[in-house]
């Protein structure tokens, strides 16, 4: 996985230092369950800061596995119609593209 589609993954999971609808101790469940690490436990940081900083140091198998839960977790959990769910979607996607581009 290259940095810019890392970036976008953040850019959909990372709004402001949260993270989807989690509260810090659901987001440290998850991760842990995830890729075997509580992130804001042992960051000590915000969610959207403590998933940053996993992203940039763990192996790329970890990441790509949060990711892919992560993305899981957004598509059957997250309420919301279908229809909303895949504007979001392609709005990122749709930023992604414009990140591709710049650089």
């Amino acid at each position: 996985m290259n940095h810019i589609q890392k970036e976008g993954f953040l850019h959909l999971f990372n709004r402001s230092g949260n993270v989807l609808d989690f509260n810090t101790s659901g987001f440290n469940r998850f991760t842990q369950e995830s890729v075997g690490v509580p992130l804001c436990e042992k960051y000590g940081l915000s969610k959207g800061k403590s998933l940053e900083s996993f992203c940039q140091e763990a192996p790329e198998d970890d990441v790509e596995k949060l990711f892919t839960d992560l993305l899981e977790y957004y598509e059957f959990t997250i309420k919301g119609s279908p229809k909303e769910k895949e504007y979001i979607l392609c709005k990122n996607i749709s930023y992604k593209s414009r990140l591709n581009n710049v650089l």
